[in-house]
């Protein structure tokens, strides 16, 4: 179920007001500290915080994310000077009382650096997110308040799903 039958190009840059969501089942912590270590090297601007809103600096992410991975909570990235397919980029990693952590990637239409084969680079781009946090499945989506992890139906504002891959269950 890869393809949900939507232009994903048009998708990206459809100038609706909402922002675009990427959203992962099953991510691992390790793998989740790859990507923001990844994250940081893509980006000229990181700044990050914590879920009581306090400035955590980039060498004490991995702490922060040991923290919420024992209390819950969430810790949010702002990205910007991205170098690659967006320009400006959030990421939010939450946990609480689930099996796995909650990760999102979000950006807006505007942050999107159009090239001649924007969608090609941007499945690329979303599957080596994927893999890289180890997660069984990748969605690519507008932004819905009301969506749930896995739900890709027509209401949902799904506009790609990766396959299914083995993800580790850190």
């Amino acid at each position: 179920m890869p393809d949900i039958g939507r232009d994903v190009e048009a998708c990206l840059l459809d100038e609706d007001g909402s922002a675009r969501d990427l959203n992962f089942e099953s991510p691992t912590w390790s793998g989740i500290e790859k990507l923001i270590r990844d994250l940081q090297d893509d980006f000229s601007e990181v700044e990050v915080h914590d879920d009581g809103g306090n400035k955590v600096p980039a060498v004490d992410v991995a702490a922060a994310l040991r923290r919420i991975r024992d209390q819950d909570g969430y810790v949010h990235m702002s990205l910007r000077g991205g170098r690659a397919l967006v320009s400006h980029l959030q990421l939010f990693v939450g946990y609480t009382d689930s099996p796995f952590p909650f990760v999102e990637l979000t950006f807006f239409p505007d942050d999107v650096v159009r090239s001649v084969s924007l969608e090609a680079q941007f499945l690329a781009w979303l599957e080596q997110i994927q893999r890289t946090l180890q997660a069984k499945r990748a969605y690519a989506r507008y932004e819905n308040a009301t969506w749930k992890l896995g739900e890709v139906g027509a209401r949902s504002g799904v506009f790609y799903s990766t396959e299914p891959s083995e993800g580790s269950d850190e």
